[in-house]
């Protein structure tokens, strides 16, 4: 593929760095473990009896709720084969626009 697009030395260089760094971008992402959350947050979380809470990551992953959080987002919930995923909801699932009015 470098020959077709004939880049010199440097362009060359930068092409076999670019697919190097993908390669090891694919194996951390391929190795990266579930998402958990600590057990002592688990505890806090199930401390809070007063209000729905949940504790999500950058990904938009729920990693644990309370009993009230669980009941309020009970439609994250529902597709026992896929984790709660905010994201996942809020654009894929057709239950969204009834749960999001507006």
């Amino acid at each position: 593929m470098g020959r077709v697009l004939q880049p010199d030395e440097v362009e060359h260089a930068h092409l076999i760095d670019l697919i190097h760094s993908s390669t090891i971008a694919q194996q951390r992402r391929t190795r990266t473990a579930a998402p958990q959350l600590r057990r002592s947050v688990g505890q806090v979380l199930d401390a809070m009896t007063g209000a729905a809470a949940f504790v999500r990551n950058a990904r938009l992953d729920v990693l644990g709720a309370n009993h009230l959080g669980r009941a309020l987002y009970r439609p994250l919930y529902d597709n026992a084969d896929l984790a709660a995923n905010l994201a996942r909801f809020v654009f894929l699932d057709p239950e969204a626009a009834t749960f999001y009015r507006n």
